[in-house]
């Protein structure tokens, strides 16, 4: 028997009875199973009594077997230093997320996984994974060096050029500072 929703999560097999008061039945429609996933699906009995008189019974039936999937969407979809939203787009409706207070909507406020716990209207659990690993909250590392070099006491006597290194383990540097040069006198 189907769900509460009206859907089968395993194949189903009709099978036709009749009865017949009178002359008696004859023939009835054998058992028909129906084992494609769809909506709607119908299948027709009859039943013949020994007089000839016949009935006919349509019966609609949903089946689904499959487990829900579905899509993730991120945004922003590349290298942040802000929090990404996750979007679940599921593979077919009415599909229930039975965590994450049911939102298609997971905030990652840094680097890790969520899943998805899903329910589809024949009552199939599925789930859907989301990942982000692009979530950068730390400066680069930057360095200087100064050419030449200054003296004991910290002086040059030419002009001197600074030349501007930085390192970054997660994103990755995306612009330094080119190399500025200092030729005028002064403290500081």
């Amino acid at each position: 028997a189907p769900n509460a929703a009206g859907w089968n999560n395993t194949p189903v097999t009709v099978t036709f009875a009749a009865t017949d008061n009178a002359s008696g039945v004859a023939t009835v429609t054998a058992p028909i199973t129906i084992a494609t996933d769809g909506a709607n699906q119908q299948v027709t009995g009859t039943a013949t009594d020994l007089a000839g008189n016949t009935a006919t019974l349509l019966v609609t039936v949903n089946v689904d077997t499959a487990a829900p999937t579905g899509t993730v969407a991120y945004v922003p979809a590349t290298w942040t230093n802000q929090d990404v939203t996750a979007t679940l787009t599921a593979s077919e409706p009415d599909v229930t997320i039975t965590n994450n207070g049911g939102s298609a909507e997971y905030a990652f406020t840094d680097n890790g996984t969520f899943t998805y716990e899903l329910l589809d209207r024949a009552d199939n659990p599925g789930s859907v994974a989301a990942a982000v690993t692009w979530i950068d909250r730390v400066a680069p590392v930057l360095t200087a060096t100064l050419s030449p070099a200054p003296n004991a006491a910290g002086w040059n006597n030419t002009p001197v050029t600074v030349t501007f290194a930085a390192a970054d383990d997660a994103s990755g540097v995306a612009t330094v500072t080119a190399p500025i040069t200092i030729a005028t006198d002064g403290a500081n």
